[in-house]
């Protein structure tokens, strides 16, 4: 009797760790992800230079009004 129990805890054990290492994996995937999505998210413009943009968009075209 004890030593079926032992087996079936033996048996579940190697479940779980076969679980933990499929977990790992997916935790390490997901962390090359993140690592991926914050270097694009480095990349993107500031709302200070989008605004920039736009006024230099805005001057340029005022310019060009004054000297036509």
């Amino acid at each position: 009797m004890l030593e079926e129990r032992v087996q079936r805890l033996e048996l579940d054990l190697a479940e779980v760790k076969a679980d933990l290492k499929a977990i790992r994996a997916d935790i390490h995937s997901s962390k090359a992800d993140l690592s991926y999505l914050r270097g694009r998210a480095e990349q993107m413009p500031t709302t200070l230079q989008l605004i920039g943009f736009a006024v230099a968009v805005f001057v340029a075209a005022g310019v060009l009004q004054i000297f036509q």
